[in-house]
């Protein structure tokens, strides 16, 4: 008579291969790795829902996003460039630039051309 057992421990002795990808711990850079500490690397891209993470990119295609931290939150960029685009008319964005010496530049712009552009410079020690 055959019963359910459950058994805790799988011991995988060969390389588990899903769709033409592997799930290993030999070192190579196909599929999903594993390394000894534990750290789960995608070779090129992961997608989650409607959500794809690149090593260039974070892509949310439909939905919210929401940046929830107990610390102070950096953007970094290499332009120094934060835009804010309107969905409707990516023509139409508010934009923040920092620069040199701290030179901050808050521009509005609207898709006929308008554009508002607010400077605050402040120097060290002065508010």
């Amino acid at each position: 008579m055959a019963s359910n057992v459950t058994r805790d421990h799988h011991n995988l002795r060969r390389n588990l291969k899903l769709n033409g990808n592997y799930i290993s711990n030999d070192g190579g850079d196909e599929g999903i790795t594993i390394s000894d500490a534990g750290v789960v690397t995608a070779s090129s891209q992961l997608d989650i829902g409607n959500m794809s993470l690149t090593t260039s990119e974070l892509d949310i295609s439909s939905g919210d996003f929401t940046l929830d931290v107990a610390g102070t939150p950096i953007l970094d960029s290499g332009t120094g460039m934060f835009h804010y685009r309107y969905a409707g008319d990516t023509n139409d964005y508010f934009r923040i630039q920092v620069a040199a010496s701290g030179v901050t530049k808050l521009t509005t712009h609207d898709s006929d051309g308008q554009l508002g552009i607010y400077i605050f410079n402040q120097m060290a020690g002065q508010l």
